[in-house]
């Protein structure tokens, strides 16, 4: 069985992702600093890290600690209308934060990452595009920096939800 880290793991979706690995056996431990996320939500089962994705010092302890085999990547500033009037504070924790897990992931030989996103237009009621999920144009810096990372020939790659496949 793997040892799995998954980050946002207080959400509620991937609270319920460390419960399916841990049901099919795999060691899983969640880093999430609770701005969104509730400590109910975790798994008793799971070790549990409080801590910011963009805290650089905390990150690489844990990485360093733990050697993760599977990165599952949730933590993100999710408020669109968040992101839309404080850009620059959702691209920290977006972008920054994103980096930050992808080059510690690669630091300690991390094998496979997920990455989970999601995003697009911003729709009002009458079907009409009033604005844009930044979250687009963070998928296309992570996937970018994602895919042009190596180490020890591992390749780090980076996957939409729309590929997550629990491991057996």
């Amino acid at each position: 069985m793997s040892k799995i880290l998954i980050t946002g793991g207080a959400g509620f979706i991937a609270s319920h992702v460390a419960d399916a690995y841990i049901a099919l056996g795999h060691e899983v431990i969640i880093v999430d600093n609770l701005s969104t996320g509730e400590q109910s939500n975790v798994n008793p089962k799971a070790k549990f890290y409080l801590a910011d994705i963009t805290d650089e010092k905390a990150i690489k302890r844990i990485f360093e600690k733990e050697k993760p085999e599977i990165v599952n990547h949730h933590a993100a500033q999710k408020d669109v209308g968040f992101s839309v009037i404080n850009p620059l504070d959702d691209a920290k924790v977006n972008i920054l934060g994103s980096i930050n897990i992808i080059v510690n992931s690669v630091n300690v030989g991390v094998k496979k990452t997920i990455y989970a996103n999601s995003g697009g237009p911003l729709i009002d009621s009458e079907g009409r595009v009033v604005g844009v999920n930044t979250f687009k144009y963070v998928d296309a810096s992570i996937e970018g920096m994602g895919f042009a990372l190596e180490s020890n020939e591992v390749k780090t790659t980076v996957n939409n939800l729309a590929k997550f496949q629990l491991l057996s």
